[in-house]
């Protein structure tokens, strides 16, 4: 992977986002109640029935996973800090691990590449960076190893 590759990914598919266009195109779908359910609610009821570590995840479904986890987190910690001690937060922490492990494996997977490479992300700045970049990354559009392109 080389400095242009990762450059032209930055420019082209993460950038875009943050536009007019880029927001009626990837985010406002999610925001209605068919994307609610299909991204939030599926996962939610698949969150611990469906652990699978061998297969692959799209980017929409990491993606919108965590800014699930993102979101209801927040509310949790706003909460913990008004009413509770800490135990919410705790809790949350700890029930959202496994699924986002599952889905930054899978993830990996999308992308062609084992899971062991999910550990960069204890390099200090630059593993958390290389992550965040790859999982911006559109996954292999082909067949891998871990089957077919996730939909």
């Amino acid at each position: 992977m080389n400095i242009d590759y990762i450059k032209n990914v930055i420019l082209t598919q993460i950038v875009p986002l943050f536009s007019k266009k880029g927001f009626e195109k990837h985010i406002k779908p999610v925001l209605n109640k068919q994307g609610f359910e299909r991204y939030f609610v599926n996962l939610i009821k698949n969150l611990y029935t469906d652990i699978n570590f061998g297969n692959r995840c799209s980017r929409a479904q990491y993606w919108y996973f965590s800014l699930f986890v993102f979101l209801v987190g927040l509310v949790i910690t706003i909460l913990d800090h008004l009413i509770f001690a800490g135990f919410l937060g705790i809790v949350f922490s700890l029930a959202m691990l496994l699924p986002m492990i599952e889905l930054s494996v899978r993830r990996i997977h999308d992308l062609g590449q084992p899971w062991f490479w999910i550990l960069i992300g204890v390099v200090p700045v630059v593993g958390a960076l290389a992550l965040l970049i790859w999982f911006a990354m559109p996954g292999e559009e082909k067949n891998n190893q871990w089957g077919a392109p996730a939909k």
